[in-house]
């Protein structure tokens, strides 16, 4: 098999972006307080000191991770153009995202408000969609 080389700073401003755009998503500007109340959470129960720092950690592990597999199907892909690179984040989203939630949704013992669903594909979309442009134009 043959090993891929990525230039890691691109795949890591990529992931800083898709971060940022994630904590705006979820913040009272955009979709925070809708996704707070329906999701039963109140502002105390934030992650407060270390634990706040190891769970965006982790959420920027995510991204980080996110953005090396999509830098590695983009460099694999014959990419030309801008919409180009966004549809390998909109296809990734539908064929791999999509499909998973609709498995949480059916499965769940406890069923989520719909909105919650909505709102989470949503940011998943987007930051897709926003990472997969960056490294089409940048890699």
């Amino acid at each position: 098999m043959h090993i891929i080389s990525i230039p890691l700073i691109p795949v890591i401003l990529t992931a800083l972006v898709m971060f940022v755009v994630s904590m705006l998503w979820y913040s009272p500007i955009a979709f925070g307080n809708i996704w707070q109340r329906l999701s039963g959470l109140t502002p105390d129960m934030k992650p407060t000191g270390n634990k706040m720092y190891a769970t965006f950690g982790i959420a920027f592990l995510g991204s980080l991770i996110t953005s090396y597999v999509l830098g590695i199907v983009i460099i694999n892909s014959v990419i030309f153009t801008l919409i180009q690179g966004m549809m390998i984040g909109f296809w990734m989203w539908l064929g791999f995202v999509v499909p998973v939630f609709i498995s949480q949704y059916l499965w769940a013992t406890h069923k989520k408000h719909l909105t919650i669903y909505a709102i989470d594909l949503g940011q998943l979309l987007i930051v897709l969609l926003i990472g997969s442009a960056i490294l089409s134009r940048i890699l």
